[in-house]
């Protein structure tokens, strides 16, 4: 069984990751509920630092700050947007 979830990676847009193992897909989805309350402002920086050297697919997830409100300023916490793009 597969897992899609939302996630930023580090240097990257918000994107969807197919995942197989539940586990990681439960880490990826807290993860991104952390980076999607932060640009809401519903969660701090220190949140963020709740996942230093994290990965997910073996790859880094996005906690600086300042890389997260450039992507929210930008309107790619469009998450509607971002599926309807990646799965038409």
């Amino acid at each position: 069984m597969s897992f899609r979830r939302p996630i930023v990676f580090d240097g990257e847009v918000p994107t969807f990751v197919e995942i197989d193992n539940p586990d990681e897909a439960r880490v990826a989805a807290e993860i991104f509920a952390t980076q999607w309350r932060f640009v809401h402002g519903r969660a701090d920086a220190f949140d963020l630092l709740a996942y230093h050297g994290r990965t997910v697919n073996g790859r880094p997830v996005e906690i600086n700050p300042d890389a997260l409100l450039n992507l929210a300023r930008r309107g790619e916490f469009d998450l509607a947007e971002v599926y309807r793009e990646m799965f038409g």
